[in-house]
């Protein structure tokens, strides 16, 4: 059997992380930091943060936190612009009722 690998970025992001993807960079210019900066201050090459800044790589949980951090921000900033992109995250069509 052979393993395909895993491609593209449409697999990584739902609706709402598509919309939450902008907030990052906006969070980032915000701090007046550029990705080579904000890199540093992860421990990361600069790849990482533009990789994730156009959503070729997921961010998980510990590693906004430690974005947030390094940006001067808390979980609480981040609170709101996670809600209001799950809040406007399309919902799949109710599926139509069976004739009977």
């Amino acid at each position: 059997m052979k393993i395909r690998p895993f491609m593209g970025s449409s697999h990584l992001q739902s609706d709402a992380y598509q919309r939450f993807l902008p907030t990052l960079r906006q969070w980032r210019e915000r701090a007046g930091m550029s990705q080579v900066v904000l890199a540093e201050k992860l421990g990361k090459p600069q790849n990482f943060v533009s990789r994730y800044e156009i959503g070729e790589r997921r961010v998980d949980a510990v590693e906004l936190m430690r974005i947030l951090l390094a940006l001067g921000l808390t979980w609480a900033d981040a609170e709101k612009s996670l809600l209001d992109a799950l809040k406007t995250e399309r919902k799949p069509a109710r599926p139509l009722p069976k004739n009977r």
